[in-house]
């Protein structure tokens, strides 16, 4: 029971943060639109807030159902949330560091791709 009551305040508490990045979100929005119209849409930063924004939207309708008992938090809304973050968290290096950790990302890809390609040459070649 002692559990059940914890778990409650604290989604409660994540609700109450939840509700208020909306509302200073819905604020953002308009000044933003206000100022730049819809080309506000092309800076990234501003993207990953309106993703925010709408994690927080869907993570605050099924808590408030979670609260009333109706049903559980879904996983692709813990999800969304998490991609949220991730997306927020990428302007918060510096820009030297997003294009250096880019490189090493796609440097491994590019190498995983090539070792893939050169394995499924070998392969073909020795079934001729």
């Amino acid at each position: 029971m002692k559990l059940q009551i914890k778990k409650e305040y604290r989604l409660i508490s994540a609700l109450c943060a939840n509700i208020l990045i909306i509302i200073l979100e819905v604020i953002a929005l308009i000044l933003s639109l206000i100022e730049h119209g819809l080309e506000n849409f092309l800076f990234y930063t501003q993207d990953s807030n309106y993703l925010a924004m709408a994690a927080s939207a869907f993570f605050c309708v099924y808590a408030m159902k979670e609260l009333r008992g109706k049903s559980e938090m879904l996983k692709w809304v813990h999800s969304l949330r998490y991609i949220s973050v991730s997306c927020l968290m990428v302007y918060s290096q510096p820009w030297y560091m997003s294009v250096i950790w880019c490189i090493v990302i796609l440097g491994i890809a590019g190498a995983l791709a090539f070792a893939v390609r050169s394995l499924h040459n070998l392969i073909y070649k020795r079934k001729i």
